[in-house]
């Protein structure tokens, strides 16, 4: 990251109030003044415990430096301990950028999503509310497995968690088979562009999702893909049931 890019990022930070610490471990060196040690000096064996007149330092070295971020965004507090400098940034970047998508699409439209139609595939699809799915997963209610047992369900709602709240929909995709793929992709630009072009089931799946994406991918916001780490979300063990509240529509 350029000066410009990094003075532009810390100034971002300091607008949003984050809490920026540092601490630096340091290593000093003494060595015992013998000479001074008489009949008539105060030294005795607890002066070994401190620093003081018979002590004179002779080096200091300053390991790594690492830092801390806190604060409040978009009402909840965040935290974040034990960072390297280059962690660091990142982080930063993370978070302004989270809140940024956050004020850029507070107020998304999603009504498009009532007259939305899911694709005639073969493939078992469910259109999702996020947040009632969310906690349908933390407290496992309303969700099956279709095949094994993992992820757990605690690992499921963390990568769901991490997704920003703008994001309001997101599609589970279920093929069929052995051992069947289920995922869950947010209704993001980018993470359906990623859809597309992939084969299906038959040439007639593949043209028809297709179709559907290019029809929905200027609808949904578009947040940027350093947001939206560990996607898809696999959720072989966390498929709604067919009478959850959380799904909004079905194939």
């Amino acid at each position: 990251m350029n000066n410009e890019c990094f003075k532009n990022l810390m100034e971002k930070a300091n607008n949003l109030e984050l809490r920026i610490t540092a601490t630096c471990n340091k290593t000093n060196t003494y060595v015992l003044n013998l000479n001074m040690i008489t009949d008539t000096s105060t030294f005795n064996e607890e002066s070994l415990d401190y620093t003081g007149k018979y002590w004179t330092e002779v080096s200091s070295h300053s390991n790594s430096i690492l830092y801390s971020i806190s604060g409040t965004l978009d009402k909840k507090q965040i935290k974040y301990k034990n960072l390297d400098k280059i962690t660091l940034v990142r982080t930063l970047r993370k978070l302004v950028m989270f809140h940024e998508a956050q004020s850029k699409y507070k107020d998304f439209d999603w009504s498009f999503i009532q007259s939305l139609v899911l694709p005639d595939v073969s493939e078992q699809l469910y259109l999702v509310d996020l947040n009632p799915y969310k906690d349908d997963v933390r407290n496992d209610v309303d969700i099956h497995s279709v095949w094994g047992s993992l992820p757990d369900n605690d690992e499921v709602y963390a990568l769901l968690t991490q997704l920003p709240n703008v994001l309001k929909y997101g599609l589970i995709i279920i093929q069929d088979g052995m051992d069947p793929d289920c995922y869950l992709h947010p209704l993001d630009k980018q993470d359906l562009l990623s859809l597309k072009g992939l084969v299906r089931d038959t040439e007639s799946d593949t043209k028809q999702f297709d179709n559907w994406i290019d029809q929905i991918v200027e609808k949904v916001p578009d947040i940027d893909t350093s947001l939206l780490t560990d996607l898809p979300v696999e959720v072989t063990a966390c498929v709604p049931d067919d009478d959850s509240k959380a799904i909004v529509k079905q194939n």
